[in-house]
């Protein structure tokens, strides 16, 4: 990273999540309950930062016109 900041590594775990309707994708992500891995893989962060990451949603899906065509993605 630039001058002023700490290079980071962050240990993630990405949740997907049932039931979307078709053509859609929902996920969670997140580091708790991660420690473990951390410490496992430590020589992989060397110096750096390790980063947290409490809660994260993403969701995406087609955007469809009145026709139903698909002219895009909302995210």
């Amino acid at each position: 990273m630039p001058w002023m900041l700490s290079n980071r590594s962050f240990f993630n775990t990405y949740y997907h999540i049932d039931g979307c309707e078709p053509g859609e994708y929902q996920f969670v992500v997140s580091s708790y309950g991660n420690e473990e891995f951390v410490r496992k893989h430590a020589a992989f962060a060397g110096k750096d930062v390790i980063g947290e990451m409490n809660i994260n949603y993403i969701g995406i899906k087609p955007a469809r016109n009145y026709r139903g065509e698909i002219y895009g993605t909302y995210v």
